[in-house]
């Protein structure tokens, strides 16, 4: 990963052993989308396959707020494209979440 991953509304970075998550969404107080929550996957999926990333901090842009939940905006423009689709919500598909079991490293 690079040391910098930059999307729209999400941010990434690495500093040494550290891996940043940043939602950058601030003027609705971090309210993440379908496409922040993708973005969010493929991000922590990067720091996991990095041998050098031992821990990742989440965190909210703007001061205000971590994440205040999902962006209700865009509920129903996001879920007829989910519907017509035929993808999974996602709230039934897998969540980036962390583990409570640590790494082993070989």
């Amino acid at each position: 990963m690079d040391d910098v991953t930059k999307t729209d509304k999400m941010l990434a970075r690495k500093d040494g052993r550290v891996g940043y998550v940043i939602f950058n969404n601030p003027e609705r107080h971090n309210a993440v989308s379908l496409d922040m929550w993708a973005a969010t996957s493929r991000i922590l999926e990067g720091f996991a396959k990095d041998d050098e990333v031992r821990v990742v901090v989440l965190t909210g842009a703007g001061g205000k707020a971590f994440v205040s939940g999902a962006d209700i905006s865009k509920f129903e423009s996001e879920r007829a494209t989910l519907a017509s689709s035929g993808a999974p919500s996602p709230a039934r598909s897998s969540s980036p979440r962390a583990s409570s079991t640590p790494r082993r490293r070989a």
